[in-house]
């Protein structure tokens, strides 16, 4: 049921993308990230849930292309694994969406008629399809190739933020630093909560150095400002803004903890997860939970099993105001889902980034449905399986509650609501 709304637009898109303007392999593959955001990101976008789509993107980019497997977009040529993927497709449609937010929405969509009257049937490498979209502006084409050209993206921190009374009323004085070597030049998105306003005012500012300060002033008194919080900016996450998800733990290096006195039959099929696993996500290893508490505290860890030994010191973890782990049961929303009846999947993030998650399983046969279906699932942080038929009954992309690029600047804590951004072509 998903296909027409996924595969079939991402496909129907590369007869223009692809099959009609083609790829300059030696140059770098471009229609996979161009197609993925104009087709997947759009069709989300259309819903609303484009900022939900880009942090999807660019938390498996942080997790499968960090620790030595990113490389330039000049350099993908087709995906060959997650690590590739999350270059090749979430990388490279951030570097399309920050060209639009740069370009405005007409602009863009000029654009990209314009590809396709200037290079239909002909072969391009990724510079030149950016060269065409900025078209005479020069400075724009300048600023964006050299995403193109090196490996990482930024690291973003929001050093301090503090507010002052001045003659028209307050001024914000915001610093920020990119933590890698060598800074990138990129319009950053900054969101300004203010006293007596529901939505909070989003401005533009250019960040082309290692710390920058920023001094805005407003009439009303600011009572929190975010940080790039609808992810309109290729970059790594920060720890502390990875939302809960699968894709935390099998990106890095994170420990399988299997429960070693689970029957026979349920250790072995844990045990046969774990090897299926770790053909995939290399960074993973298995230790048994009468050994876990060797694990230093900031190793990212999944409790697999109702009847682990980690299951209590950890079950807290899982604890929102709108869920609970107990003993064979998880809480959602007021629901139980037993463990006769529900296979369950959480994942909790701390302050520091540290991921845990746990996955309740009461037979060998859900075990062995768990194993082959979640890794079709690591953007989410919460899921609910039929224990007998393995039908998905819940899938929530959970946000964190922990971001050090936001920051409340009152006595006390505010929402953000943001205005939702225009539909790229929607009139």
């Amino acid at each position: 049921p998903f296909i027409p709304y996924t595969s079939l637009p991402h496909e129907i898109l590369h007869n223009w993308w692809g099959n009609g303007v083609w790829i300059d392999y030696g140059s770098g593959n471009w229609s996979e990230g161009l197609t993925a955001y104009l087709a997947d990101h759009w069709m989300k976008e259309r819903r609303g849930r484009g900022a939900q789509y880009r942090v999807k993107a660019l938390q498996r980019y942080s997790n499968f292309a960090a620790q030595g497997r990113d490389k330039p977009l000049l350099e993908f040529v087709s995906r060959h694994g997650d690590a590739s993927q999350s270059i090749g497709y979430s990388k490279s449609l951030m570097v399309f969406h920050m060209l639009r937010r740069a370009m405005g929405d007409a602009a863009f969509a000029a654009a990209l008629q314009r590809l396709w009257d200037r290079h239909r049937y002909t072969r391009v490498g990724f510079a030149e399809v950016i060269e065409t979209l900025a078209g005479p502006d020069r400075e724009l084409a300048a600023r964006f190739i050299p995403w193109l050209r090196r490996t990482g993206a930024p690291e973003l921190l929001l050093e301090h933020a503090t507010v002052s009374r001045v003659a028209e009323g307050y001024r914000l004085e915001v610093a920020i630093r990119q933590q890698q070597e060598t800074p990138f030049s990129f319009d950053l998105p900054i969101a300004v909560t203010l006293e007596g306003e529901a939505q909070a005012r989003v401005m533009r500012r250019r960040v082309d150095g290692s710390e920058q300060r920023f001094k805005l002033e407003f009439t009303r008194r600011p009572l929190r400002v975010d940080i790039d919080p609808q992810f309109d900016v290729l970059r790594y996450l920060d720890p502390s803004e990875q939302p809960p998800a699968l894709n935390r733990l099998f990106g890095g290096n994170s420990w399988l903890v299997i429960p070693g006195a689970a029957p026979d039959p349920m250790k072995e099929a844990w045990q046969a997860l774990a090897r299926q696993w770790k053909k995939r996500y290399p960074g993973l290893q298995t230790i048994s939970d009468d050994r876990a508490n060797s694990l230093p505290r900031e190793a990212n860890r999944i409790v697999l099993g109702w009847d682990n030994r980690l299951f209590g010191p950890t079950s807290s973890l899982f604890a929102r105001d709108d869920q609970r782990l107990e003993p064979r049961k998880a809480v959602i929303d007021g629901r139980n889902h037993d463990a006769a009846d529900a296979s369950v999947v959480l994942v909790s993030n701390d302050s520091a980034g540290v991921a845990t998650g746990f996955i309740g399983a009461d037979s060998p046969k859900a075990v062995r449905t768990l194993a082959r279906k979640l890794t079709h699932y690591g953007s989410y942080g919460r899921l609910v399986f039929d224990a007998s038929d393995g039908r998905n009954l819940r899938k929530d992309s959970l946000s964190s509650p922990h971001s050090l690029l936001s920051r409340q600047l009152g006595e006390t804590p505010v929402p953000l609501q943001i205005a939702p951004a225009p539909v790229l072509g929607a009139g």
